[in-house]
């Protein structure tokens, strides 16, 4: 008799509470998910946006070189190599900004081990940048050799 006057309360207590804890998870697990699209749709851009520049930039410099304009090829390729260098930046800090925003709602919502999951997605994500960003510059620097 008296179990059942403890266990009346805390089921009572759990029924209220459970749709609540289940909320935030879904909502935490939406979240997540999110931004994770979110940051492979960037990603997929930077890598895109810097490969566009080589492909941009590689005939022209061809054509330099072909004519013996050496140092005009330069240039086109330091200029080319300067865009390739900003964007790339600029994509590192949208993502930077999009990731701090998501791991702060994540926390916020006490879904640290996402939180965590997403910091370390937002490191791939960054990093991923970076290796296009390099591969693009090589390729432009490989056109003088």
């Amino acid at each position: 008799m008296k179990l059942k006057r403890c266990l009346l309360p805390m089921i009572a207590l759990a029924m209220v509470c459970l749709p609540q804890s289940v909320a935030r998870a879904t909502e935490a697990e939406e979240i997540f998910n999110r931004c994770v699209a979110s940051l492979e749709v960037m990603v997929k851009r930077c890598q895109d946006a810097n490969k566009a520049v080589v492909e941009e930039c590689t005939p022209i410099i061809k054509a330099l070189l072909a004519e013996g304009k050496r140092d005009e090829a330069l240039h086109v390729a330091e200029r080319c190599i300067k865009k390739i260098r900003e964007q790339s930046a600029a994509c590192i800090r949208h993502i930077h900004e999009r990731c701090e925003l998501c791991i702060h709602k994540l926390r916020e919502l006490g879904a640290t081990e996402l939180a965590e999951r997403l910091a370390e997605r937002c490191r791939l994500s960054v990093r991923a940048v970076e290796v296009s960003r390099g591969r693009a510059v090589v390729a432009i620097r490989k056109l003088f050799l």
